[in-house]
């Protein structure tokens, strides 16, 4: 089981092969890869992943009769080591919907029907915002506070950050962001149904336009109304019954 995970892990083994009376001598290999510029990024630093599932599996297996396919089993790996890197990553992105120096944000959502028709749209301002990230996480939480008071209990949010769907989703990868986690889970837990989506930053202009409004024309009243806005009927009348994913 442990030889087909590291072989479809794409990690390469020691040209002597692995050291069966040395675990010492296996780490080191290990950690040197991490200087090998031929290796591919992705690859060489996914083995403490390997090795973790492959502890937990191996108890699964003792304590519990569970055991993942290889297959399964490095599909998983790959994924929460892709998550864990994406969260530790610091979102270097400079958004016109937020202003350093005065430090405020717009932001805003948009309830479509199935068919890509606006039923009801909102703007907001928030002030002291210290980063775009904090903002991003004021604007998710928000959002569904107001799907609660408009009684739309079974929503799909459609985001266009994937960081954000990951700290709700898989809150162990953002422990620096345990408490925004915690807040959106009890948040959301109100709700009879939900589901995050990762939305194309292009199929999500018009939010983004709405939210610059607060910015880059100093709009800073907030509000809710049903429809789009007059100053957009025309973009989203154009996106009725295009896809959005």
């Amino acid at each position: 089981m442990a030889r087909q995970v590291w072989a479809l892990s794409d990690i390469p083994i020691p040209q002597d092969g692995i050291n069966e009376n040395s675990y010492y001598s296996n780490f080191h290999y290990l950690l040197s890869l991490e200087k090998n510029k031929h290796i591919p990024q992705n690859i060489k630093r996914c083995f403490p992943w390997v090795i973790l599932y492959l502890w937990k599996n191996r108890n699964e297996f003792l304590f519990e009769g569970k055991r993942q396919l290889p297959t399964e089993l490095v599909a998983k790996i790959k994924e929460e080591v892709e998550f864990w890197f994406l969260a530790q990553e610091k979102d270097k992105e400079v958004e016109n919907n937020l202003r350093s120096s005065t430090q405020r944000g717009g932001v805003s959502w948009i309830l479509q029907d199935d068919y890509g028709k606006v039923l009801i749209h909102s703007r907001r301002a928030f002030f002291l915002v210290s980063s775009l990230y904090e903002l991003k996480s004021i604007a998710l939480k928000w959002s569904v506070e107001c799907m609660i008071d408009h009684r739309k209990n079974k929503v799909i949010f459609a985001l266009e950050d994937a960081e954000l769907i990951g700290m709700v989703l898989r809150p162990k990868a953002w422990p620096s962001l345990k408490f925004q986690s915690t807040e959106l889970m009890r948040t959301l837990s109100k709700m009879d149904w939900w589901r995050l989506e990762k939305k194309k930053k292009i199929n999500n202009r018009g939010a983004f336009l709405i939210a610059q409004s607060v910015t880059r024309f100093d709009l800073v009243q907030s509000y809710v109304a049903t429809g789009s806005p007059d100053w957009l009927k025309q973009f989203f009348a154009d996106e009725e019954g295009l896809p959005s994913v």
